[in-house]
């Protein structure tokens, strides 16, 4: 029987449009199945001139790059010293997720919570050993737990770290006593509970809004503050960042009277859109950097100190009285925020080393809705 060409080729076309077929196939498979990536803004704007920490924070990022394969891709954008409310600023961004993590003040967070209130307890949080208890074990569970439920569960909190440790107070003025308090002038550097303190010892506060870092120089150029509470770190990097400034700060006072707390901030949405294998990998690395920000805080607050001292800067300490009574009136101050930290200071004091709980009163603050820019 003789076969035409026409018939073999309309025999051909069923084989060959199944051959397209399955290439076709094969190759939609191959692209339904290539890794997705994830973009990762990270904000820095705790202390975000603080190189050793900037480099610690982007060998995060790359552990995270490396060990995902790319699939994690994170830029790292720091604040300078002009940013105004950069904590606010950049809760905000993680909060609407224009950003998806941000290092920020831990007291920032209290706007969620008022729970956040009991790591800016004065003399609660009494050693670097207690600190480690608080910000590692079942407090601070809660604390992210309330931070979550505040924020609408559009935050999660995913470490605790801080910056060298103990606040301490600088500038032209010795605080040496607690009368040296009244008068001073001060400007606010962190949240409520701070200010209250410091002006229940009659401190005079020259505005209700905090500065920029930029504008913190020039308050204690021109004189028109004698102190500013803030971590030694920070007066570490600033006098770098403005050798002059050096000439404006006569005096660190070093109370040891509350520590500096920060936050690692995820946009919760986002830490859960992850695959378990890269949510794994994110998260670890952001344990890891807590971790070494902690250790490495604790070495650069000594190396503060030491630098300095050797520039002339007067290192003071409260005679052992006043610091005694200073000591007791902070643990009076505990009694206004009964209301929302009563249970939560009981639980950190029963950690070792505390002093015993004062009788406190009810507080009837109520938290503040998020703004932007606030």
């Amino acid at each position: 029987m003789k076969i035409s060409r026409f018939s073999v080729f309309s025999a051909a076309v069923p084989l060959l449009a199944l051959a397209f077929m399955l290439i076709f196939a094969s190759s939609g498979s191959v692209r339904a199945e290539t890794p997705k990536s994830y973009q990762v803004r990270w904000v820095a704007a705790h202390n975000p001139t603080n190189q050793p920490i900037l480099k610690l924070t982007q060998e995060a990022a790359d552990n995270m790059a490396r060990r995902s394969g790319g699939r994690l891709k994170v830029s790292i954008v720091a604040h300078d010293n002009n940013t105004k409310n950069r904590h606010g600023s950049a809760i905000y961004d993680v909060f609407s997720g224009e950003a998806e993590v941000a290092q920020v003040e831990a007291g920032a967070l209290r706007r969620f919570s008022q729970k956040m209130d009991v790591l800016n307890m004065p003399f609660l949080l009494k050693t670097h050993d207690r600190v480690r208890h608080v910000i590692s074990g079942s407090i601070a569970d809660k604390l992210k737990l309330a931070v979550e439920e505040g924020s609408g569960n559009k935050l999660k909190i995913l470490a605790f770290t801080y910056s060298g440790g103990f606040r301490v107070m600088y500038g032209k003025k010795a605080i040496s006593s607690i009368k040296d308090l009244e008068g001073a002038k001060t400007t606010i550097s962190g949240p409520k509970p701070i200010v209250d303190f410091y002006n229940s010892f009659g401190a005079k506060f020259i505005s209700k809004d905090s500065f920029t870092r930029a504008q913190s120089i020039d308050l204690h150029r021109e004189g028109k503050i004698d102190f500013e509470d803030s971590e030694l770190n920070r007066l570490f990097v600033l006098v770098h960042d403005y050798p002059e400034h050096l000439k404006s700060i006569k005096y660190v006072s070093e109370t040891n009277h509350m520590f500096y707390l920060t936050t690692i901030l995820a946009n919760k949405a986002f830490s859960e859109s992850l695959p378990k294998d890269l949510r794994e990998i994110f998260e670890s690395e952001v344990a890891k950097l807590a971790e070494a920000e902690r250790a490495f805080s604790i070495k650069q607050a000594k190396e503060s100190q030491d630098y300095l001292i050797k520039n002339g800067v007067k290192w003071v300490k409260m005679n052992p009285a006043d610091a005694a009574l200073f000591e007791k009136r902070g643990r009076e101050f505990w009694k206004q925020y009964e209301g929302t930290l009563g249970s939560l200071i009981k639980e950190i004091e029963a950690l070792p080393g505390g002093p015993v709980l004062p009788k406190q009163k009810a507080s009837g603050e109520k938290p503040r809705k998020l703004v932007k820019g606030e």
